[in-house]
């Protein structure tokens, strides 16, 4: 009989040691152009091996998190929002840093509801959940993924989901029902879909 095998998923040491160098920079409030302590201070706060700490500090700066400067040593950068790290490491955003999340989310859906409902494609399916914020993820998806549109697609959810994951939107009542923005859409209403839009995009200060 032929043998069958299940890979499991391993995190490797230098992705464990990236997390941990991430995570040493939030508790010590590291902020950007901060310079990190050497190699050698690092591998004995971590207590791993300068090897690891050195392939650490690699992969976060290929993340955008750390910038080695030639001759200077290695300083905390502030990521580029578009390459979400912080989902790639495991390590939820800052509350500004979250807050810069939640608004280019809401770039991304303007931009796919507008043009879907320019297009006069109508939407009647069902997220299956109550929540406005899962309708939200849900409705936007579901419509980029008519348009073709696969990099808004791909990184509406991923943002997103990061922003409904680490943020207060699940216990933040929306600004209005739900429905209202399918109804703006599906009648193709420009200016109604504006005002909602813009009413979740105000709602990120009472947040």
């Amino acid at each position: 009989m032929k043998k069958t095998y299940t890979l499991t998923a391993v995190a490797r040491t230098f992705e464990q040691v990236a997390r941990q160098i991430a995570q040493y920079i939030e508790a010590q409030h590291l902020a950007p152009g901060t310079k990190l302590p050497a190699e050698r201070a690092l591998s004995e706060i971590l207590q791993v091996s300068r090897s690891s700490v050195r392939e650490g500090i690699r992969v976060l700066e290929i993340l955008g998190f750390l910038e080695a400067k030639h001759g200077e040593g290695t300083f905390v950068a502030l990521p580029p929002l578009c390459l979400l790290p912080h989902r790639m490491i495991g390590l939820g955003p800052s509350p500004a840093e979250w807050r810069d999340y939640y608004d280019f989310s809401l770039l991304l859906a303007r931009q796919v509801i507008l043009l879907s409902a320019a297009r006069g494609n109508a939407y009647d399916q069902s997220s299956g959940s109550d929540n406005f914020w899962q309708c939200m993820l849900v409705f936007v998806y579901d419509l980029a993924e008519r348009l073709d549109a696969t990099r808004h697609t791909g990184l509406w959810y991923e943002c997103f989901d990061m922003v409904v994951q680490y943020g207060p939107l699940l216990q933040q009542e929306p600004p209005f029902a739900f429905q209202e923005l399918i109804d703006a859409h599906n009648a193709s209403d420009r200016p109604r879909l504006n005002e909602l839009l813009n009413r979740l995009a105000c709602n990120i200060y009472h947040l």
